[in-house]
Formats: structure tokens, sequence, C-alpha cells
């Protein structure tokens, strides 16, 4: 389970808990809701804003010119990396 499953568990719970106490008459609850239902929001659109827009679905892999000897195999390795994702593969020169 990651942090942020455990971040949403949580604040689920509070707003259900925050409900139950305005249906119970109790007002005070509403303010520690309402930041739960504000962390639950921020949660859910920054996964959109931090990760790069892939228009094509088909890798790009471009070499970088880097290459350099892996030390667990001794082989030279060359570096490419997709422009779209940033993402970074390691194959043997």
């Amino acid at each position: 389970m990651t942090l942020r499953a455990v971040i949403l568990a949580i604040c689920g719970l509070i707003v259900l808990s925050a409900f139950a106490e305005y249906a119970f008459g109790h007002v005070s609850g509403l303010l520690i809701g309402l930041q739960a239902v504000v962390v639950l929001a921020l949660i859910a659109f920054e996964r959109r804003r931090y990760r790069p827009v892939v228009k094509d679905a088909a890798a790009q892999w471009l070499p970088t010119g880097e290459k350099f000897e892996d030390p667990s195999s001794g082989k030279t390795v060359e570096v490419y990396e997709n422009p779209h994702t940033g993402e970074r593969d390691y194959r043997p020169a």
C-alpha cells in the first residue's frame, strides 16, 4: 500500500466522520471535514500536474551520447532517453 493510498483512506474517514458529526448536530467537525476534502482534491489532481503529457503511445528512444561501463556486468552500456516521458533506458553497446 502506498503513502498516497493511506492518505486518501485517512482523509476519506475524516470526511465520513465529519458528516456523521454534522448529522448528530455537531458543527465543529465541518472545518476538519472541509480540510480533508481539500487534501483529497489536491491529491487527486497532483498526478495530472506533475506527469508529462504523452502525445504518442509509441516510445521514441533517442541516444543521449552517454556511455559507461556497467559495474555489475563489466560491459559498456549506452543510455537512451524517451523525450516525452523522461524515462531512461540502458542498452548494451
